[in-house]
């Protein structure tokens, strides 16, 4: 049984995330019927590591971060600060450093601004994070 649990792990990794004023930040998802900018951050536990008789000894997640505007400039700012911030970050025994796996780069959304009529930009970041399960 871990000593670090999936609620204990998603909090202290969420506290390192950056505050961005100006910026909505949601966790999981967008609330319905607000408009851009914001940003939706998700945890999600996805691998397990075990050993032959298949215990579990390590515990892996990603760190998803979805960053939604108007401009490539606003998003490029945010998701500096973002990799700043996380890249190489430790949470604390019995993590491992945080690290960046995936930046997908600016690109137009499914979501159409009513003002504009122009899709609005997103950037999505996944950092992955590791931590002993005993």
């Amino acid at each position: 049984m871990s000593a670090i649990t999936h609620m204990e792990a998603r909090r202290r990794v969420l506290a390192m995330v950056p505050d961005c004023p100006g910026w909505a930040r949601y966790e999981d998802v967008a609330q319905s019927g607000k408009d851009p900018p914001w940003i939706v951050i998700k945890f999600i536990e996805n691998q397990r590591l075990t050993t032959e008789a298949l215990a579990v000894t390590t515990k892996l997640a990603t760190l998803e971060i979805r960053v939604v505007g108007d401009t490539a400039d606003g998003i490029g700012v945010i998701c500096d600060k973002m990799c700043d911030a996380l890249q190489g970050a430790w949470p604390g025994h019995p993590f491992g450093r945080i690290v960046l796996d995936v930046d997908s780069g600016v690109y137009p959304s499914e979501l159409v601004s009513t003002t504009t009529n122009l899709p609005f930009l997103m950037r999505v970041l996944r950092f992955r994070v590791s931590w002993a399960a005993c």
